[in-house]
């Protein structure tokens, strides 16, 4: 058997649009082993977090590592052990899903599992790198695809940062925010967003965080899938709080994510409790901060 526990990852940042993702310390965490009928069974821990497994991306990262060894699906007993990511909320459960099922693919083929492999097949199924490399390698993490490599390298933060994550009981699929971004941009958007994103990496490695508000500023994504956000005003007055470095709409939405000092953290979630507490959603505020470990995986 082996029992797998993959991280939580919020995308882009901001200006790093499609391209930049940080691990967080909300998990995924499955087990597997091979059946020793010819039946394949899931049980799930918790009944309300149930999905057909036509809608279970385990399963699906399971299929594209038989796919991949053109190898016939091996009857498995599959327990999903619990979630802490919520689904379509820009924290990357699609990408913790498909990662622990290609690791768990890979374990009942006896195969070895290497990050490397488990990265270009994950990306693959997610459609791009951005949160699959943190979710994998665990911190905040730089990353793009070629035609034939998948490039990423961690960005080493110089001092620690807080997270807190505002969670809306809304979803906001990836394909709607997507949807709605525009087919072509001006060079002056593309300006904008480029020179906060130079900002934002010198920031984040050198300690400068009093930049942030600035730097996590973009014209690529975040005002058209603001617009999809109820509350929206009042996120981005949040971001603009002195007790707050700065906020971005986390992967597609539809979470919003502050940055802090840790010793702000209490006065940071009391102001968003009472901000978003007459607000059009219901939100729920967890206190996050920076998973450097990754995916990990224990076999017994």
């Amino acid at each position: 058997m082996i029992h797998i526990k993959v991280p939580a990852t919020s995308a882009n940042l901001g200006p790093g649009f499609d391209t930049l993702g940080l691990a967080l310390n909300l998990y995924h965490e499955i087990s597997v082993e091979q059946s020793e009928s010819l039946q394949s069974s899931v049980h799930w821990n918790h009944s309300e977090q149930a999905l057909s497994d036509d809608e279970n991306f385990v399963i699906h990262g399971m299929n594209a590592v038989f796919k991949h060894y053109s190898a016939t699906a091996i009857p498995f007993n599959l327990k999903m052990i619990h979630c802490d990511i919520p689904a379509s909320r820009g924290l990357g459960s699609s990408a913790a899903a498909y990662v622990s099922g290609i690791v768990a693919g890979l374990y009942l083929l006896d195969q070895p599992i290497e990050k490397k492999l488990i990265l270009k097949m994950a990306s693959d199924l997610e459609g791009h790198p951005d949160n699959v490399a943190p979710a994998i390698y665990g911190g905040l993490m730089a990353s793009c695809m070629t035609d034939q490599d998948i490039l990423c390298q961690t960005i080493d933060l110089k001092t620690p940062l807080s997270f807190i994550a505002l969670i809306p009981d809304y979803k906001l699929s990836t394909s709607e925010a997507r949807a709605i971004l525009p087919e072509s941009y001006s060079k002056k958007e593309v300006v904008f967003s480029l020179s906060r994103l130079s900002i934002l990496l010198c920031a984040l490695q050198n300690g400068h965080y009093e930049l942030l508000h600035h730097a996590t500023q973009d014209l690529l994504h975040q005002p058209h899938r603001l617009s999809l956000m109820p509350d929206s005003e009042k996120l981005i007055h949040l971001s603009q709080n002195e007790l707050v470095y700065g906020g971005f709409v986390s992967g597609a939405g539809s979470t919003f994510m502050l940055m802090c000092n840790s010793e702000h953290v209490d006065q940071v979630i009391s102001l968003a409790s009472k901000s978003l507490s007459i607000g059009l959603a219901k939100w729920s505020i967890k206190s996050l901060h920076l998973e450097s470990e990754g995916t990990l995986w224990e076999v017994s």
